[in-house]
């Protein structure tokens, strides 16, 4: 069986590769020995599941996806990919601004008017 499940940030905007191919790098963090260890992954999402990544996901976005993992040789090196073939929206932001925006009520604009 060769299945993945990927949790982590996008290092850098996806960016499409023609019609049907969008590429993109995650950083994915795991704890050995008390020391955080950083992976940075290759993956690859073609058709629907690429204008899905394309559209609604940028640098320093959590993203978890699922997906196989290629091997490729070029040139005498070996590269990985995980092509993604399902992800999830985890929210978040690198930079910490979750904060909701407070709704606006119909009373707010109100408040003005009242003379005392």
């Amino acid at each position: 069986m060769n299945s993945i499940q990927l949790l982590g940030r996008l290092g850098k905007d996806p960016e499409r590769k023609g019609d049907s191919l969008v590429v993109a790098s995650l950083a994915t963090s795991t704890k050995y020995n008390g020391e955080e260890k950083t992976q940075w992954h290759s993956i690859k999402a073609f058709k629907g599941t690429a204008d899905v990544v394309d559209k609604f996901f940028k640098k320093g976005d959590m993203m978890a996806c699922e997906g196989t993992v290629e091997y490729n040789e070029y040139e005498g090196k070996w590269y990985t990919s995980i092509i993604v073939n399902k992800v999830h929206f985890v929210g978040g932001k690198s930079n910490g601004d979750t904060k909701p925006a407070k709704p606006s009520t119909k009373q707010d604009a109100f408040d003005d008017d009242i003379p005392f």
